[in-house]
């Protein structure tokens, strides 16, 4: 658990209360920002602005559209948020991409 935010059995909870159809568009997106954490060697759960904007663009120039995009923001920002009670998603940059 980090500071601010909640243990993983907690989140595992609060994952489940999300709706059938925001946990599946959530979940390929946010199965997309482990894999390119891992890659990156950036943290899941603490991420810099530029790792999280890297990562919206690597899904762009690899054909996602801006409403897919838009999703994949929120999604990872939901992740983030909950794990650190970090607004990522609320970053000048990040809003504005």
């Amino acid at each position: 658990m980090c500071e601010g935010g909640v243990s993983a059995e907690a989140a595992d909870i609060i994952i489940n209360s999300w709706r059938d159809s925001t946990k599946k568009q959530y979940g390929t997106y946010i199965k997309k920002w482990l894999l390119f954490c891992d890659k990156e060697k950036t943290d899941r759960f603490d991420p810099s602005v530029n790792s999280v904007l890297k990562f919206l663009l690597e899904l762009h120039l690899n054909g996602l559209g801006y409403s897919a995009v838009n999703t994949a923001k929120s999604a990872v920002s939901s992740f983030v948020y909950l794990i650190t009670n970090v607004q990522i998603g609320k970053h000048f940059h990040v809003k504005q991409f």
